[in-house]
């Protein structure tokens, strides 16, 4: 593997945590910002339009995270497929929540599926799947 493989590698794994801390810390423009223009983010449960569906996704965020307080992403297995401006990456998800006596609990596991394009050097999310698993058939996209 050559220098720019690991290069982008890399960017691309810090696009994955750079949007998971977005999500949890509730900034929904960054998190729109790990979107390339026209991408698309294919929630557990819904469909959003990164950039047109903004509004849309942040009152859904809200909506789980009042349920989950303290939501935190973690990410690990992130195996990732460059094909030059493109580049395919497959990573498991574990979602904790602490309430506020400081009890913590997983209260998602599953994985994502994404396709990235590089955009003026930078890696974007052009589409974005979760796949939690145990989704009830309603949410199951599997």
């Amino acid at each position: 593997m050559g220098n720019d493989a690991l290069v982008d590698k890399i960017a691309i794994e810090q696009l994955i945590h750079r949007y998971n801390r977005l999500t949890d810390e509730e900034d929904f423009e960054g998190w729109a910002s790990c979107f390339a223009p026209d991408g698309v983010f294919h929630g557990a449960y819904e469909d959003f339009r990164a950039h047109a569906d903004l509004d849309k996704f942040a009152e859904h965020a809200r909506a789980l995270i009042a349920k989950m307080p303290n939501l935190r992403h973690f990410v690990t297995n992130i195996e990732c497929e460059v094909n030059g401006d493109t580049a395919s990456v497959q990573s498991y998800l574990l979602m904790t929540s602490t309430s506020p006596s400081g009890e913590s609990s997983i209260v998602m596991v599953g994985r994502s599926e994404d396709e990235l394009v590089k955009i003026d050097g930078n890696w974007l999310f052009s589409s974005r799947t979760t796949r939690l698993d145990g989704a009830d058939a309603a949410g199951d996209r599997s």
